[in-house]
């Protein structure tokens, strides 16, 4: 029976700067699972570089115990720092993709140490990893058109791919966070009230908490 749920990786979780106070993932958790301990160990703005450094010290700790849970988002950081592959000139498609795939080959290496490592310090039964949701309302930047939602893809592959693989739970945000409702007013790459609260549903439905 889980009885303590760990939130890791980047600002899906670590929102409460773009939300009003106690209106956080880790509040809409908490509200919905009263009895269910939380500890927020995501950074808002880390990648996977970051997160490993997080998991780097906890090895084996929570491998044998079946009451604790484990969340893992992150990769979304990783594709912002790579953005500027899109305004790089080409003059063949091949060599886009040639680009970018350079970007998501690295992204793999770090996400598969990652998970390495959340495999090495928790039961896999009870480990959830999130793919990046990509219904971001479009603002005036572009960072976030159909070009880079496309882009995305590549990143989510890797996520969901390694979630089969390893038969891990799969939180996918592509579907849960497909409302514009479900994004920050005061960033729109950030999870809003209402975008934790389905989160956080859908995290008490993957562990059957409720």
């Amino acid at each position: 029976m889980i009885t303590s749920l760990h939130l890791l990786g980047d600002s899906i979780f670590d929102n409460k700067a773009y939300v009003s106070e106690g209106g956080t993932v880790e509040d809409q958790l908490a509200n919905l699972l009263p009895k269910i301990r939380h500890l927020l160990w995501a950074n808002d703005g880390d990648t996977t570089t970051e997160t490993f450094e997080v998991l780097k010290d906890m090895h084996g700790v929570y491998v044998d115990n079946e009451s604790v849970a484990a969340v893992l988002s992150v990769g979304g950081n990783d594709a912002l720092q790579a953005a500027h592959v899109m305004l790089e000139p080409a003059e063949k498609v091949f060599d886009a993709f040639t680009a970018i795939g350079r970007h998501v080959a690295q992204f793999k290496r770090s996400y598969e140490y990652v998970i390495d490592r959340l495999m090495d310090s928790y039961v896999q039964e009870n480990i959830a990893i999130a793919t990046i949701y990509d219904k971001i309302p479009e603002y005036q930047d572009g960072l976030v058109g159909p070009n880079e939602r496309l882009a995305l893809g590549l990143y989510n592959n890797v996520i969901t791919e390694i979630a089969s693989r390893r038969k891990l739970k799969l939180l996918d945000l592509r579907v849960i966070c497909d409302d514009p409702s479900h994004y920050s007013t005061v960033s729109p790459i950030e999870p809003s009230e209402e975008g934790g609260k389905v989160i956080a549903q859908e995290i008490a439905k993957l562990f059957d908490l409720r």
